[in-house]
């Protein structure tokens, strides 16, 4: 289906943009889940760290403490395996 293909096209598109992706009460109601994309040398997609809480547990917010935290520990990880600044990741697509 082309509609869904350009959903889940520009749903990656936000996430490489905040460098971020959460899921608010799904697919558990209640529970929060952040998730940060961390990258290798070669642009890729090595592995997504990710923070989960109950609701009420923690700031599900994309700018609010916790995201900037996780935001910051996955460019970490991501310059330790070699990526590139996260604009210029942006950048190349």
């Amino acid at each position: 289906d082309g509609s869904l293909r350009h959903d889940y096209a520009e749903r990656l598109r936000q996430i490489r943009e905040q460098a971020m992706d959460q899921a608010l009460g799904r697919p558990v109601p209640g529970i929060h889940t952040l998730a940060a994309p961390v990258f290798n040398h070669a642009g890729q997609l090595a592995l997504v760290m990710a923070i989960m809480g109950s609701s009420g547990s923690f700031d599900a917010a994309p700018e609010g403490d916790a995201a900037l935290l996780l935001r910051a520990a996955a460019q970490s990880v991501s310059w330790r395996l070699g990526a590139v600044e996260p604009a210029t990741l942006a950048a190349r697509e």
